[in-house]
Formats: structure tokens, sequence, C-alpha cells
């Protein structure tokens, strides 16, 4: 039960990886995360650094866009590394699974329901739809209301498809998979929302490279149709999979091998698992071991490892006992170029760009400037995009703030702590029991006469006061002019 159960998982991952594969093998921009000691950054298929390590867990990049995780929160990162928005909190167990784009555009997701989001954090559709396809040629295929939709990257309905249509994917080679709701069979509809397929298969998969798998009659072995739904290979094999790079794989007597497009045997059924072929080769399972092999079947990086992933722009993901790291196609480990003298390399602090004004954490932080994260995920400094409320404190708009160990505020407006009114537009501050700022005015302060627009400063640890007198004053026999520059004990805060 076991052994059919991973069975297949490893199928419906392979599925997943081939048209992931195909989507992205052509970003020969791409960027590839690692760990350094507890954090994630990107270098680039040579184990050049690109964006330094400084999350505490890195996706893989699509569509020049990236998910990261710092502390509990997701953002989405360019090939720079700047900010382009945050997505929300991530609270599940043990790892986070962003959505990647398609087309520009990811799948969001709140109280079981979807929607769409752009790659500038912009909303597209609300989450509203019962189930969602990613988008692909500008279209995607949603169910709300238990009714079947195409809409456009705009959020608008293209088509209403009808009401025995179940839609089940989005478009790959300008057809989508829809299930019949009155037989429970699958065919496959046209971007006008045109049954092109009828539903006639009692299993049915995505097209790709021209062809799709399909069976009939609850038949457990598949074949392959064209998009007229012609069978182009008659049904031989034992599970589902689909083209890549013009091969197929396929499964007799349990044992793994390779079709072509006219369904001849390329590669023999003699592996005891395989993936599909991208940047030609395909991983292979000889006992409990993974390697490469060609499409001519030969091997060509020797089955060592627990577990591969697929090549891409000449360089592969591979496990082996406790460790992940990335192969080129010579079996060569390529390790990322670390720089000792990275500036994230405690990980203390982590500061990073940010490309649009963006809602981070609940500040609204300028675009083209920079935000700096603690080591545990919070944001500790940014620059404000407009006036706001940050730690219940009015701030001005175009100005930085901190609130990490020491805070600093730029002031909107007048503001009154205690008894003390601080001036807008001039900084207060606050640090290891000190705070402090420009008075607004001419003010009584713990009975120090003391004079608007100069600084005041109280530490409370050692109830010390240091101010501007605005006018004559004795403290303990001691005249002191209006004007001078003092420093006082206070008996009591209160």
């Amino acid at each position: 039960m076991h052994k059919m159960l991973y069975k297949i998982y490893m199928i419906i991952i392979s599925l997943i990886m081939v048209f992931q594969v195909n989507l992205y093998a052509n970003d020969t921009n791409k960027l590839y995360p690692f760990k350094d000691i507890s954090k994630y950054g990107y270098m680039d298929k040579f184990g050049n650094v690109k964006i330094n390590p400084s999350f505490d867990f890195a996706y893989e990049f699509s569509e020049g866009y990236a998910g990261v995780l710092i502390g509990i929160n997701i953002y989405y990162i360019n090939l720079d590394g700047e900010i382009i928005f945050e997505l929300g909190n991530y609270s599940e167990a043990p790892i986070p699974n962003f959505p990647t784009f398609n087309d520009n555009i990811i799948i969001t997701t709140k109280d079981g329901l979807f929607g769409y989001m752009d790659n500038t954090g912009k909303i597209i559709s609300e989450p509203v739809y019962l189930e969602a396809t990613s988008f692909k040629d500008g279209l995607a295929c949603v169910i709300k209301d238990n009714k079947s939709y195409i809409i456009d990257r705009n959020g608008k309905i293209k088509t209403q498809l009808d009401d025995d249509i179940e839609i089940i994917g989005n478009f790959y080679d300008d057809l989508a998979l829809y299930k019949s709701k009155s037989s429970g069979k699958y065919g496959y509809i046209d971007k006008a929302g045109n049954i092109v397929i009828k539903a006639l298969y009692s299993d049915a998969f995505n097209f790709s490279e021209g062809l799709a798998c399909v069976s009939i009659d609850n038949s457990v072995i598949y074949g392959f149709i064209n998009n007229k739904g012609d069978f182009v290979i008659q049904a031989r094999s034992e599970a589902p999979f689909s083209f890549s790079e013009g091969l197929c794989i396929f499964i007799e007597n349990n044992k793994y091998g390779f079709l072509d497009k006219t369904g001849n045997v390329v590669i023999p059924a003699k592996y005891d698992e395989v993936l599909g072929f991208s940047d030609g080769l395909a991983s292979v399972r000889i006992n409990d071991k993974w390697g490469f092999i060609d499409k001519k079947g030969e091997i060509v990086i020797e089955p060592k490892y627990m577990q591969v992933y697929f090549f891409e722009n000449d360089i592969a993901s591979v496990y082996d006992s406790d460790n992940t790291f990335y192969i080129n196609k010579n079996g060569d480990i390529i390790s990322p170029k670390l720089n000792n003298q990275n500036e994230n390399s405690d990980y203390d602090y982590i500061s990073l760009n940010v490309k649009y004004d963006s809602l981070i954490q609940g500040i609204s932080c300028k675009a083209g400037t920079t935000v700096t994260f603690n080591y545990g995920g919070d944001l500790v400094s940014a620059t404000l995009s407009k006036d706001a409320i940050v730690k219940e404190m009015p701030c001005k708009g175009g100005t930085e703030v901190s609130f990490g160990l020491s805070c600093h505020f730029t002031l909107s407006k007048d503001f009154k702590i205690g008894d003390i009114v601080f001036k807008e537009n001039t900084e207060y501050w606050e640090a290891e029991g000190c705070y402090g700022g420009i008075l607004a005015n001419d003010q009584d302060i713990y009975g120090f006469p003391c004079k608007g627009n100069t600084e005041l400063t109280i530490n409370t640890g050692s109830v010390t006061i240091y101010l501007t007198l605005s006018k004559d004053f004795e403290i303990n026999g001691e005249k002191h002019k209006a004007g001078d520059t003092i420093s006082a004990v206070y008996e009591d805060l209160n």
C-alpha cells in the first residue's frame, strides 16, 4: 500500500515538474536558493552569490520573482533582491508553499477561496473563487458558485462555460482540461470555451508538446491523443505522464522507460523510477540511488544520490544524506562563493531595498528606499511613503523611522507625551531609558521652565533632565540665566 502511494506521489510530482521545467527552461537569468548557516540567499548557476543570505527560507525564482520568508512574513523579491510586496503571514510547518508566478500573476488564498495578484502586489481579483488555475497566455479558469468561467488578466470574465463543464486545468497548447458533471468523464475546451474534444475519457491530463495522456473505460493503461482527440499512441503505459523534450515516461512491468511521439520505445523500461527529460538529461533511480542519463539511455552521472531534481540551465539540485546541493552536467558540485565580509554574515540585521511603495508589516514604505529587519524578522527601520501612525507616533511621510533598540521618528504634527508637547517636523527619539526631542513651545516640565524650540532630554534611569531655560531660574541656590542649557536631577516623574 505504501509503495503504491509513493508511486502515485512520484507520478504527480513528475507531471508537475515537467510543466514547471517547460515553463521556465529558457529563464537563463534564473537564480538558485542556497543555505548558509541559518539563512538563505541566491546564487547563479556558476556559484556566484547574487543575493546575500538574508532569509529564513527562500523559494525558487519564477519569471524573475521569488517568495522568501523573513520571520513569519512572506515577501516577494526580484532578481536584484528588492522587495516587491509583502504577501502576508506564514504560520504553517514545516516549509511554506509559495505560489509561483505565471504570466506575472500569482494565485492568492484566503478562507479557502482563491484570487489573483500581479507582480507589483496589485490585487487583480479578491479571493472569491472555489477553484482557480494559474494564468497562461493571459487566461485562467475559475469556479464560482458552482459555475466555471474563463477570465482575463484583469480579472474580467471572458466566457461563462456550459453548466455541465467543471474546469480542471488551465490552457496548455491552447486547450484546457474539463470534467463533465453529468458523466464524470474528461474532455478539452478551447480559449473561447468551445468543446473541442468531447468528454470521453475516464482519466485525462493537460496537453504537453501537442499530446495529452488519457485512459478510457476506467482502464489503468494510458495512451496519448492529439488536439483533435485522435489516438496517436495506443494505451500501453501503466501510469500517466507527459511529453518533455520529445520523450515521455512509460511504465511496463513496474519498470520505467521512455517513448517517442510515435509510441516507439527509445529507452527500454529498465529503471526503478525516472523523472522526465530536461536540458537533455533525465534523472533515473537504480535500486535506491539516483543519477542521470542522456537521450540514448547512457548514464552520464552515476546513480549515487538519495534524491534529485531536473537539470535546468545546466544545473540540478541533488540530495545526499543530510545535504542538498547543486551539480553541473559533469557531476561537479557548485558551491556558493561566499564573501566572508558579507554585510549580512552575522544575520543580526537584514537590509533590503523596496522596489515599489509597499505596505510592509503594516507600515507604508517608500519606493527606492531601504528597509531593515532584525534577526527575528521584525521590521525595525523604513522610510515612509506618506504620513502614518507608527508605534502610536504621528510620523511624517518621506522620513526615516526606526524602532529597534532605539526609536527615531520625525513628527508630522505637534505631539503630546505625558505633559510634554514635542514640535512637528522635528525628531523625537527613545533609547536605553532616555527620550527626547524638540519642544513645541515654552513649557513647565517637572518644575523647570523649559524654552520652546530647544532640545529636551530625559533620562529616566538617573532621573536627569537636560534642558534650555526659558527664564532666569535658581536650582539649589545656584542661579541660572534664561537661555542657559543645563542638566538637573528631578526626584519623581509623577
